[in-house]
């Protein structure tokens, strides 16, 4: 038997709307209408179809029944059918020609509200009654007799199977009016409507989410799903998971269909993550060892008994792949990791000459301490040189005597820089010790604040050995024996810790500290670099910059320091490269 019908798409779609017997389905099908009977009605159930369960991230499971023999055969045919006869609306991703789970995401971006709505058994609430009423139904009005073998072939147990090829057309041919409705409901409230499959998204730059479609409630932290929308829903045979109705501002992570869309089109990050650990593990120990740790991680509940042992290598290549889907074959990080797969599976790197045209993505890095890119600088050095972010490449921005410095000057900066086109990302970084600064550098619910035009900014996260006192600046992040280093003539940097803060007198040594004002709250570690005098009121202070130029030449007693803090600041970069 053919797997695939010879007929042109309107040849077969005039067969269809003249279909009068099941002789007739049979013969627009290629198959014998005596082998088609076996198949509809005197086949077993177990000899029609393979069932089984497979694991859902929720932890639930999904089951799956997946046709065998011909009758598998048949689908694929009938399914060639109904795609000739059936053109998806304009709202729907899935399971639809060029369209997907990204071009369903694209919707979405760069709005002010993302509601996301599933479809609670979505194929199992749609039953043999109503797949055969569809075809009876308008446009397609086909008799009884015809209708009911088309949906004794799309059905087993009275509804459709999720495993079965004509399952996914069917299924967006019966929720043709649904989609009408909601995408009037949508333009009526000046709203962006897309679904795919049982995901339902909608979205608005409306200042207010409209309450037609959900409402947030302050008390109850919980999302109300809208009359309108609801009813909508449950009119068409449908219903709502409310366990995954999300409501989602621009201020928090926004998902369409699993993937982000604040301000692009793109993955998690512990997808990407996932990758850049794969191919970390392949260079360094092997492809068996890596291949072997996959393994021993992966979840056999998630595969399904069709499915042989997954291989590595193509784990890896269908992962890079899915990125270069999502982001674009001109991606940066796409066209570094294909790189290091082809490198590794040593094969010949067919995109190398685009890989050459494409723009290397090195941000620009702008402190808010004139001495913090030296700390920076040295800090990345040492990392790389011990494994960490080896691929990690910066262009820190040297400050001159012309460069404003301190938290109010940088950020105004930031908000100058991002009125105008970048040529790569630029990246300002803040201390944590001013409350109001914090707030206009930061994002809620995130690392970073995206201001436009490739600019960022975030605030210096705290680290481990900082959490009593998290108002810091970035000579904080060394150790209190390291901050308090002497350099070769005798001075160093102090910490406001070290003094009484009523006189300023030093509480071991006979030092006095001029500046009152760093030294009173005593529930904020400062670093004091000015105006410490001894007993001949010399002043023996180190300051920043001499203790940031000492680490940067790397003189004697400040060569050993432990920059193991500072990965937390290269994260945050690292994320914001790889998310945008």
């Amino acid at each position: 038997m053919s797997i695939s019908l010879a007929f042109p798409p309107k040849e077969l779609r005039e067969k269809f709307f003249k279909l009068q017997t099941r002789k007739d389905v049979a013969n627009l099908l290629e198959v014998e209408e005596k082998r088609l009977v076996y198949h509809l009605y005197i086949a077993t159930p177990l000899q029609k179809y393979k069932s089984f369960d497979i694991a859902k991230q929720s932890g639930a499971t999904r089951r799956i029944d997946a046709p065998i023999s011909a009758l598998k055969i048949i689908q694929q045919k009938l399914n060639q059918v109904l795609s000739a006869v059936y053109t998806p609306k304009s709202p729907v991703h899935g399971f639809s020609q060029n369209k997907g789970i990204r071009t369903n995401a694209k919707a979405h971006v760069r709005q002010k509200f993302v509601l996301n709505v599933d479809l609670k058994d979505f194929f199992p609430s749609i039953n043999f009654g109503r797949v055969r009423g569809l075809f009876m139904g308008k446009p397609y009005k086909l008799n009884n007799a015809v209708a009911t073998v088309l949906a004794q072939i799309c059905c087993f147990n009275n509804q459709l199977p999720q495993g079965a090829p004509t399952s996914p057309i069917v299924s967006n041919m019966i929720c043709g009016k649904l989609d009408d409705e909601l995408q009037d409901l949508a333009r009526i409230h000046k709203c962006v409507y897309t679904r795919y499959a049982d995901d339902i998204s909608i979205s608005t730059h409306r200042a207010v989410f409209p309450d037609a479609f959900a409402k947030y409630s302050p008390d109850t932290e919980k999302i109300e799903l809208g009359s309108k929308l609801e009813q909508t829903i449950l009119s068409n045979g449908f219903s709502v998971n409310p366990k995954k109705t999300r409501l989602q501002d621009k201020s928090r992570r926004q998902q369409v269909t699993g993937l982000i869309v604040n301000r692009k089109v793109n993955v998690k990050r512990s997808f990407i993550n996932q990758i850049r650990a794969m191919l970390h593990a392949w260079e360094r120990f092997g492809p068996l060892l890596a291949e072997e740790e996959y393994l021993r991680k992966y979840n056999r509940a998630k595969r399904s008994p069709f499915n042989k042992k997954p291989v590595f290598k193509n784990v890896v290549r269908g992962k890079i792949e899915y990125l270069g889907m999502v982001r674009g074959q001109n991606d940066p990080l796409y066209m570094r990791y294909f790189d290091q797969y082809c490198r590794l599976a040593n094969i010949p790197n067919n995109k190398a000459s685009q890989i050459s045209k494409n723009r290397v993505l090195i941000p620009r890095i702008v402190t808010e301490g004139k001495t913090d890119w030296k700390h920076l600088k040295v800090a990345l050095h040492k990392l790389q040189a011990v494994g960490l972010f080896p691929d990690l490449k910066i262009v820190f921005e040297e400050y001159g005597d012309d460069m404003p410095a301190g938290g109010a000057e940088i950020k105004e900066l930031c908000a100058r820089t991002a009125r105008l086109a970048q040529s790569t990302l630029t990246i300002f970084i803040f201390d944590s010790d001013d409350s109001n600064i914090v707030k206009a550098v930061t994002e809620k619910e995130r690392s970073y604040k995206y201001w436009g035009n490739d600019v960022f900014s975030f605030v210096i996260p705290v680290p481990p050995h900082r959490t009593e006192t998290p108002e810091i600046s970035i000579e904080l992040y060394y150790k209190d024996t390291e901050i308090t280093r002497i350099d070769k003539l005798g001075r160093r940097l102090f910490l406001s810790s070290e003094f009484r803060p009523r006189s300023g007198v030093h509480k071991v040594e006979q030092l006095n500290c001029t500046d009152l004002n760093k030294i009173r709250n005593e529930r904020k570690l400062c670093v004091i670099d000015t105006l410490v005098l001894n007993n001949l009121e010399d002043n023996v202070a180190l300051s920043k910059n001499g203790f940031a130029s000492n680490i940067l030449e790397q003189e004697a007693n400040f060569h050993d320091l432990d920059y193991t803090s500072f990965s937390l600041i290269f994260q945050v970069v690292q994320q914001i490269i790889d998310e945008n």
